[in-house]
């Protein structure tokens, strides 16, 4: 008896061909196709006779489908569900397969059911076609639950609706990976590498990646490189494939980090000796950390630092504006984003040339000033303490010529202060003086007459102001 039991499996499997995986209904044709109804669960009750692995979904439509189709395997007796999965992807007359998102094992002695939910057009037609290693029950169905998607309850012996199928084998899927190993943290545009251990037995590797990453190399192998595009990131996951069926995905779920940005101050001018304030980076996304590179040191920064640049003295001890350029660059949890540069011009304190120090007598032309700076172009104001002397109390650019004035009895001096300033910058006052003397006035004896002979004294001359010279002239020497 046990060897025509054999024989009988043997003749069995030979009128289905040995290839795994079987198709569970042995791609049933059901030949008339319901227009009527069209929000519904269709499938088929069955019960494996040894525990088999279902690796793909089948699904044979009349019409491209509106809305996506749903299959469901349940288990009868507890109307548990076991899975779901949903696809739009198919053939329209044809059987056409899609793998399983998980591979699920049925046990042997076990009653399920695999439904199919759709709201367009199904086959149907009396059969109870189905595969060898399972034993066929019922039709199972429900009408206007493509949006509940419930256990169906009404049953039919002897069709086959809506053509639900599967694929599996009679061998159990590997295990899956244990783990993948690769950085669970990466930045945008970074290319990164991800690996499993060899699988004994594997035929093929499947890797996943989520939208905004691209596989560069490594599909099918155990080691993946990966180009991250876009945040935030997502799973990678793997299975793999034997001779009988694929295992199980392992998954890890990568962050991918955005290259910051930072803004910088716009460009700076300072002059030599002032205050340059600590600068205020800012990044996007905030929180980035910063590094600085300042390309000159003689304006008085530091060559390097990081967080902001420290506020300092503008220096320029030349004659010539010195510019540095400032290098910043953000990192943001391990991305570093790209440089961006600014700049700090120190301009150089002016110095003025003034007129020496000059005296003029009361009346005497006093010629303009002819100032000049270094470094050459300055503008200058100046201020004199004592206008009377004929000149204003302020002015810009070169005092003007005028003409000197003392009404009095004594010198007038007066202080000439000069302010250069060049680009901005403001120079030290330098001054120098104008001293106007007074006109003197001389006192003379009184007219006087003399005899042949007499004696005359010698004259006794005296100025106003004092100390005057004089010289004098006789018109008759006679």
């Amino acid at each position: 008896m046990k060897r025509l039991y054999t024989i009988i499996i043997i003749l069995l499997f030979s009128s289905v061909g040995f290839s795994q995986p079987f198709s569970a209904t042995l791609q049933v044709i059901s030949p008339t196709i319901n227009t009527s109804v069209t929000d519904y669960g269709r499938g088929f009750d069955f019960t494996p006779t040894v525990n088999i692995t279902i690796v793909s979904l089948g699904k044979r439509v009349p019409l491209m489908p509106t809305q996506p189709l749903t299959w469901k395997i349940w288990q009868v007796s507890n109307q548990a569900l076991i899975h779901s999965q949903t696809s739009m992807a198919t053939t329209p007359t044809v059987y056409t397969y899609e793998p399983i998102s998980a591979p699920v094992t049925l046990l042997a002695g076990v009653r399920y059911s695999l439904t199919l939910y759709g709201n367009y057009q199904y086959y149907y037609g009396p059969s109870s076609q189905i595969h060898p290693l399972l034993i066929y029950h019922t039709m199972r169905y429900c009408n206007g639950c493509y949006a509940a998607q419930p256990f169906p309850t009404s049953l039919l012996n002897n069709y086959h609706y809506g053509n639900p199928d599967f694929m599996f084998t009679t061998c159990p899927p590997p295990p899956a990976i244990p783990s993948i190993t690769g950085s669970l943290n990466t930045c945008i545009g970074s290319t990164t590498t991800y690996t499993v251990p060899a699988q004994t037995g594997a035929l093929n590797y499947t890797w996943t990646v989520p939208a905004g990453a691209t596989i560069t190399s490594g599909q099918g192998t155990t080691s993946l490189n990966v180009t991250w595009n876009a945040t935030p990131g997502g799973q990678i996951c793997i299975d793999w494939t034997d001779s009988c069926a694929t295992s199980p995905q392992t998954c890890i779920n990568v962050t991918v980090n955005p290259t910051p940005t930072v803004t910088v101050p716009a460009n700076a001018t300072y002059c030599n000796g002032n205050p340059v304030p600590a600068s205020a980076y800012t990044s996007n996304p905030t929180g980035a950390t910063f590094t600085w590179t300042n390309s000159n040191t003689t304006i008085g920064l530091a060559a390097s630092g990081s967080v902001n640049t420290p506020a300092f003295n503008a220096v320029n001890t030349g004659t010539t504006p010195v510019t540095s350029t400032i290098t910043v660059t953000p990192t943001l949890a391990g991305c570093v984003g790209n440089p961006v540069t600014y700049t700090i011009t120190v301009n150089p304190t002016p110095t003025v040339t003034v007129p020496a120090n000059a005296t003029y007598c009361n009346g005497d032309p006093v010629p303009a000033s002819a100032y000049t700076s270094n470094p050459t172009g300055a503008t200058f104001t100046w201020t004199n303490s004592n206008t009377t002397i004929g000149l204003a109390a302020s002015g810009t650019g070169n005092t003007p010529a005028f003409n000197a004035v003392n009404a009095g009895t004594t010198p007038v001096t007066s202080t000439i202060t000069v302010t250069p300033t060049l680009a901005g910058c403001v120079g030290t006052p330098v001054t120098y003086t104008i001293t106007v003397n007074p006109t003197p006035t001389v006192t003379v004896p009184a007219n006087a007459t003399y005899c042949n002979g007499n004696p005359v004294p010698a004259s006794a001359y005296t100025s106003n102001p004092t100390g005057a010279t004089f010289t004098w002239t006789n018109s008759n020497t006679t």
